[in-house]
């Protein structure tokens, strides 16, 4: 099969074709020094060139399968979702997907982007989950994907490129905004349940880091946006119903929406739009089933 990458890792020669992925050494003969290793042969191939990617002393790849692995030695193994492959599926073409990865407060992170689709995931190599990562214009139009298409670390900093506009930004654990434009951050909930009976919802609350507002506007009196979904996430309820995390200081302020109403299945998503920071720590229902 034809050769779309090579990757020099642990001394090995890894040729990543279409088909599969082969493994070469140095052998210092004359003419020509690699040779193959016999039965280091990988039934997989790789979608796209730039796809391989080498962080935690291993390999990442786009497979032939639009699956994502990591390369255990020989070994592929599957570590993007089922969620995450059938949006791929989905996707026209995957053959100009990127890769690069970046650390930032402790955590490594895998970026995978897919510009032809305009879409970008994000792995957290330590906690083993998954995110999708969106930028805003100046407008709150969504670009559909990052705007991040590489990273360097230099001068203590993680320098980012921007696609959109060829300016160089910086990730910053104190600023909220990308470029002056709005970072958003969404979080969708799980299925709420039991049995396919009704569900009585009383109270929904949010455990978060509160009095995290700005000296002044945007996010002098930050909110976090609350609405839901009853038919498995295909709508959701509007209007959004607004409660504040707490002004500057403000460190005892409770978020909790009451009279949830009921559904046979309830599905949260929460929205925080202002640049401040956005820590939440976990999420609370009083429920009662209905016979």
């Amino acid at each position: 099969d034809y050769v779309v990458a090579v990757v020099n890792q642990q001394e090995n020669l890894l040729v990543f074709g279409q088909k599969t992925i082969e493994t070469w050494y140095d052998a210092g003969t004359v003419n020509f020094p690699f040779q193959r290793v016999d039965g280091g042969t990988i039934e997989r191939g790789c979608a796209a060139a730039q796809s391989p990617l080498k962080e935690d002393n291993s390999v990442f790849f786009l497979g032939d399968d639009r699956i994502f692995y990591r390369l255990d030695g020989t070994i592929p193994r599957r570590i993007s979702t089922h969620a995450i492959e059938d949006a791929g599926q989905l996707y026209t073409s995957v053959s100009d997907c990127t890769t690069f990865s970046y650390t930032f407060e402790g955590h490594k992170n895998l970026v995978v982007n897919f510009p032809s689709a305009n879409a970008t995931w994000v792995h957290d190599l330590s906690t083993g989950m998954w995110r999708e990562r969106d930028s805003w214009d100046s407008h709150n139009n969504s670009y559909g994907r990052w705007r991040g298409s590489c990273v360097a670390n230099v001068y203590n900093k993680v320098l980012v490129g921007d696609y959109y506009s060829g300016q160089i930004g910086y990730l910053d654990d104190t600023v909220f905004t990308e470029f002056g434009n709005t970072g958003q951050a969404l979080m969708v909930s799980p299925i709420i349940a039991e049995d396919r009976k009704r569900v009585f919802i009383s109270r929904f609350e949010l455990d978060i880091e509160q009095g995290v507002g700005n000296t002044v506007d945007p996010g002098s009196d930050p909110q976090i946006m609350l609405d839901h979904s009853d038919d498995g996430g295909r709508t959701f309820s509007r209007p959004q119903t607004g409660n504040s995390m707490g002004k500057l200081g403000e460190y005892r302020k409770r978020l909790r929406w009451l009279r949830q109403g009921q559904a046979r299945n309830r599905i949260y998503r929460v929205t925080i739009a202002d640049p401040v920071r956005r820590t939440i720590i976990a999420a609370h229902a009083d429920l009662t089933v209905g016979m």
